[in-house]
């Protein structure tokens, strides 16, 4: 039991790893375009605005939650900003289960529960990979499969040109066949 925590401990962080190599080996440091409100009242009111006065605030929702990411660059930043992001929350998610299974008051019930949510993860992340493979073989450069609180499902394509509605229903019959989601319940865009 201790060595399969360790070991899913040791495959998350080795992802991450390998996700962060591969952003900064092609992209460097990412550069990030935030404003916030008091930057927008001081320019409203014609005040000029220092970078050391400004509250910097970044706030993500829940792993199912929406991402959203303001950059300056090319849209292959968002997609790998989106991956670490993922798997940082995703690693957090098991430290938080770990910590409960491990903790000296944790009931069998409780051990249970942290196990099957940590296996759901596991099921999410590797649908998730599998899918935005699938989307790949399509012919997309890149692709994000992100569930939704609602219990839906957002695909995002990288793509220069708008989709046409024929693109759409293929990527929605993929999601559908693969995730047994109904069609209302898919989300396509593209960046």
């Amino acid at each position: 039991m201790v060595l399969r925590k360790q070991t899913i401990w040791l495959l998350t962080m080795l992802t991450l790893m390998v996700v962060l190599s591969a952003y900064y080996l092609f992209n460097g440091s990412p550069e990030y375009d935030y404003v916030t409100l008091d930057e927008l009242d001081k320019e409203a009111e014609g005040e000029e605005v220092s970078l050391d006065e400004i509250d910097w605030v970044d706030t993500i929702s829940d792993m199912n939650g929406d991402f959203t990411l303001e950059e300056a660059g090319n849209p292959l930043d968002f997609f790998i900003a989106y991956r670490i992001e993922r798997e940082r929350q995703r690693a957090d998610k098991f430290e938080e289960y770990q910590n409960m299974m491990n903790a000296s008051e944790a009931t069998a019930q409780t051990v249970a529960e942290a196990q099957a949510k940590i296996e759901a993860i596991w099921d999410q992340e590797e649908t998730e990979y599998t899918l935005e493979n699938l989307i790949k073989q399509e012919g997309y450069e890149d692709a994000l499969v992100i569930y939704t609180k609602n219990e839906g499902i957002n695909v995002i394509v990288r793509s220069d040109e708008e989709l046409d509605k024929k693109e759409v229903l293929k990527i929605i019959h993929l999601v559908r066949k693969h995730l047994d989601v109904p069609g209302h319940m898919v989300t396509v865009d593209y960046r």
